[in-house]
């Protein structure tokens, strides 16, 4: 089952609330674009790379759980 509608204490709460935060990131990029330029200039390269592989990180550890077999 690839879905849920109920709020339980396991690895699938993590994929709806990386959910709510992009959607977040989406309204600020597009409602406050020059807020958002101006803060991310003031990051370094380094910095963003960090952010790209834990991000990426993140992905593939969800992307695992979601299809790994399942446990009976």
């Amino acid at each position: 089952m690839r879905a849920h509608n109920r709020w339980t204490p396991d690895w699938t709460v993590i994929v709806t609330l990386t959910g709510w935060a992009g959607i977040a990131l989406g309204l600020l990029r597009m409602f406050a674009a020059s807020l958002y330029q101006r803060g991310s200039a003031a990051v370094s390269q380094g910095a963003f790379q960090v952010l790209e592989g834990f991000l990426f990180a993140c992905g593939a550890v969800m992307t695992w759980l979601a299809y790994r077999p399942e446990r009976k």
